[in-house]
């Protein structure tokens, strides 16, 4: 593969190319090869040259230009809508938030209890809660592992993470991880009628969410019946200290620091979020 076709990035050209970050970008490269010009005028045309180059090839020279530029746009008083063209393009999920492993009303404070009694987490004296150390190890070393496996192995894990008959599969380039419930047999309808839905139901998990919630269903299976470590998983991403998928460190932080704030499907830029600081994958929503 040639130079210009490695340094391509056809996502930010072309088609998808935002013109006013693309004349940003060439007005940052035209100064700094002028101020360059000054101490050696061949390194001003060299760096001009090159900065062009990367501009045309790229969309922008200036680092994370991509990541950065939605999050000023936000920060604008006015609203500019979708004339810098950072609006999050469609997606074959319609523009989807994460959801839950158990689609179903969780009294909280009983979900609490039954975890406390089953040793999954602990409380101080203050009532503050707390990972326990061997659940938090297994926790971890699970998400370590799923964070390198196949897709395949990934949609079947998460599946079989699910408290009724279900089958996953990977969409979204790798993105979303779906659990499609199956049939429910005969002998198991009673139980099943305890877990909302039905034969045929789906729940979108993001790749994040998918690690996260399928390691704590295994690190807790053998302390709580099915149905509880599923609905567990979701608060439980509240303990969090690296990222499921990148291992990066994880921050409380809000929506418009880590996702762009009105960018996508996210209307409200101050909801305080659990997210990575490397990655910004949003992990938990207060």
């Amino acid at each position: 593969m040639s130079l210009p076709s490695r340094l391509r990035r056809p996502e930010y050209t072309g088609e998808n190319r935002c013109w006013p970050c693309t004349v940003v970008n060439a007005v940052v490269v035209v100064v700094a090869s002028a101020l360059l010009g000054v101490v050696s005028p061949p390194l001003g045309v060299l760096a001009l040259l090159a900065g062009s180059a990367l501009v045309a090839l790229r969309g922008y020279v200036v680092p994370y230009t991509p990541t950065v530029a939605p999050r000023l746009i936000a920060r604008l008083p006015v609203d500019v809508g979708d004339r810098f063209g950072h609006a999050r393009p469609e997606r074959a999920d319609g523009g989807r938030t994460s959801e839950s492993l158990v689609d179903e009303e969780v009294d909280g404070d009983e979900l609490i209890r039954r975890l406390v009694d089953a040793g999954v987490v602990t409380a101080d004296e203050s009532g503050d809660l707390f990972l326990a150390d061997d659940v938090r190890r297994s926790w971890e070393a699970g998400m370590r592992r799923l964070r390198d496996v196949s897709d395949a192995e990934l949609a079947a894990s998460t599946a079989s993470a699910a408290p009724f008959p279900a089958e996953g599969r990977v969409e979204g380039d790798g993105d979303w991880v779906v659990v499609t419930r199956t049939a429910v047999a005969e002998e198991d309808r009673d139980d099943a009628e305890t877990v909302a839905g039905a034969g045929g139901d789906e729940v979108w998990l993001s790749r994040a969410h998918a690690v996260a919630d399928t390691a704590a269903v295994a690190a807790i299976g053998d302390r709580v019946d099915p149905l509880t470590a599923a609905q567990a998983a979701t608060p439980i991403r509240l303990f969090l200290e690296s990222c499921p998928v990148c291992g990066g460190a994880v921050e409380e932080t809000v929506v418009k620091n880590c996702c762009g704030g009105t960018v996508g499907v996210y209307d409200k830029p101050e909801t305080p979020v659990l997210a990575c600081a490397d990655c910004d994958e949003l992990l938990y929503e207060f």
